[in-house]
């Protein structure tokens, strides 16, 4: 990092700042700034296929387009999916259709959901209000450099035929020119690591570029638990990280394409001073209690930026531990569709959650009460809603199946939670079992009985006699506790009266335990990464697959019936 960097930052810090400001005027006219903004968004795409069958000419208010266009879900777009991918233009949006993404969904399969410019630029605006924030607020961040999570090329996972490219993209793909240069500049591992297919490798050398930049600033990854993976590494692979942090190099273990190798080779410059002080480090702390001082490693370092909500809310956790003294910052909501929350300052202090991204898209939430609709000025305090949004990118009223509750306001926006989503739900007898009641039994459960799994989830398994759901933990000894444990968790889980009515009828028996063996969490994550990416994937604490005991290394702790 050099001075260059800092200079960067600052013009990207001024660049986002006209961004920032059209929000903080929004926030007192919010039901003027969103009908603004979907009138916009009408205007433009009114001669599309589909505005032209939903009558966009017409639209003159909010009330007009909800009286035109119905509520929506994937299935209802799949016959316009079907036509931009044999080629046809102006389907869904004016702006012609770059690439069709692959979503990195929880709990469905992918799903191809258009980009376009317009897309683009309302992502780059998200990313501005948070970035422009972080950078007024956090103002440490701008004299250094920055980790953002790069993941492993991956081949796309089913063959679609299509007109227009599918698959993935980068981060820096939701950037325009002049700010994808500032991203760049800031980097303190390169982007080629994106080409690293094995995961120990990607581990390795993104380590080793890590360990290389003292000046690191901040961190901006998504799953929590990939940090805390990555940092593990460390442990058993020192000394060969030291010795290529001195000369300059890769260790010929470390399998990579020979492009790549000469090329990170090139950038990655000697350092004989920073491995002495990384070591100097190590030897002081050894035999202290403990993980790494990784704080004593990167003495910069002000921010990390993670998903902290939901189900992962216990590894950021972890991250605030391990990181004693820098800011754990929770990401906002960010789907492939939309970009729904923003972490956002006021007046110097952080609000309660992130706050709705007004000046982005346009927002409607349905009551999980009571199923009616309202708009984002409309919205109660702690009530719990679905989020519906239109895109730029052609989703109209489109239904996230995301779960947020209204924490606060800053002015007449919304700051919200994350709470779930709302179509994981586990229903092989009729149980009914859903993720968010599920997570919320597993965490009173832990609380009563002080365990800290270093990673858990349940889910069904149906090859036995009777079935039942099992708890599957890592990083738990104590077999007595575990029987405790999960009989208090079958108790609460029969809460839900579905799950209740399935055991009293021996359509379910007693929730089992499954203690996983060391590293099994790592290949729990290989199979999610066959159909998802290994930075962004999500990992819910309830699973509706059966068969996970066949697939990872534990023993399995049955509930003595009494």
């Amino acid at each position: 990092m050099n001075n260059f960097t800092s200079i960067s930052n600052c013009l990207w810090h001024i660049s986002c700042v006209p961004a920032r400001m059209a929000l903080l005027r929004a926030l007192q006219n919010v039901p003027a700034v969103q009908q603004q903004l979907l009138l916009r968004t009408v205007r433009k795409n009114t001669e599309t296929l589909f505005g032209r069958q939903h009558c966009f000419n017409r639209i003159t208010s909010v009330q007009a387009f909800r009286d035109e266009v119905p509520v929506s879900c994937y299935e209802d777009y799949r016959p316009y999916i079907d036509a931009i991918r044999n080629g046809d233009a102006r389907i869904l949006t004016s702006d012609p259709v770059r690439k069709l993404h692959l979503s990195s969904g929880t709990s469905s399969a992918s799903k191809l959901l258009p980009f376009t410019d317009g897309l683009q630029r309302d992502f780059e605006k998200g990313l501005s209000l948070w970035l422009g924030d972080l950078f007024a607020h956090v103002p440490g961040i701008k004299y250094g450099s920055a980790y953002w999570v790069f993941t492993p090329m991956q081949p796309v996972p089913h063959t679609y035929e299509s007109s227009v490219p599918v698959g993935f993209d980068q981060d820096e793909e939701y950037f325009g020119p002049v700010r994808k240069h500032f991203f760049r500049r800031s980097l303190a591992v390169p982007p080629a690591v994106h080409h690293i297919e094995a995961i120990e490798d990607l581990y390795y050398v993104t380590l080793l570029f890590l360990l290389a930049e003292k000046k690191l600033t901040w961190i901006s990854i998504w799953n929590p638990s990939f940090l805390t993976l990555l940092l593990e590494r460390f442990a058993s692979n020192s000394d060969r990280l030291l010795a290529d942090l001195e000369r300059g190099g890769i260790h010929h273990d470390v399998h990579l394409q020979d492009d790549v190798r000469r090329f990170l080779e090139s950038v990655l410059r000697c350092a004989p001073a920073r491995a002495k002080e990384i070591g100097d480090l190590l030897h002081r702390n050894k035999g202290r209690q403990g993980s790494v001082a990784w704080t004593g490693i990167w003495p910069r370092l002000k921010l990390i930026s993670c998903w902290a909500d939901g189900w992962a809310q216990r590894s950021a956790q972890i991250i605030r531990q391990q990181f004693p003294g820098v800011m754990v910052q929770a990401k906002g909501l960010l789907a492939t569709e939309a970009t729904i929350t923003i972490p956002f300052h006021i007046s110097g202090s952080e609000p309660c959650a992130p706050i709705l991204a007004i000046t982005v898209h346009f927002f409607e939430f349905m009551d999980a009460a009571d199923g009616k609709i309202y708009l984002a000025h409309q919205l109660e305090k702690d009530h719990v809603y679905e989020v519906i949004v239109t895109t730029s990118g052609g989703l109209y009223r489109y239904r996230l199946y995301d779960l947020v509750r209204v924490a606060g306001y800053c002015g007449r926006a919304p700051c919200l939670q994350f709470m779930g989503k709302t179509e994981t739900v586990s229903d092989h007898f009729g149980e009914k079992l859903h993720e968010a009641h599920v997570r919320t039994v597993l965490e009173k459960c832990f609380t009563r009985h002080g365990f800290t799994p270093r990673f858990y989830f349940i889910a069904p398994e149906t090859a036995g006699p009777v079935p039942c759901y099992v708890l599957f933990l890592e990083g738990i000894a104590d077999t007595s506790a575990v029987e405790k444990l999960l009989e208090e968790t079958d108790q609460r889980l029969c809460e839900n009266i579905h799950y209740a009515y399935c055991r009293r009828l021996g359509q379910l028996a007693p929730v089992t335990g499954y203690l996983l063996n060391p590293g099994a969490q790592e290949r729990y994550l290989e199979k999610k990464m066959e159909r998802h990416r290994l930075g962004t994937l999500k990992v819910p604490c309830l699973e509706r697959t059966p068969g996970w005991s066949r697939l990872l290394p534990g023993q399995p702790v049955r509930m003595h019936t009494r």
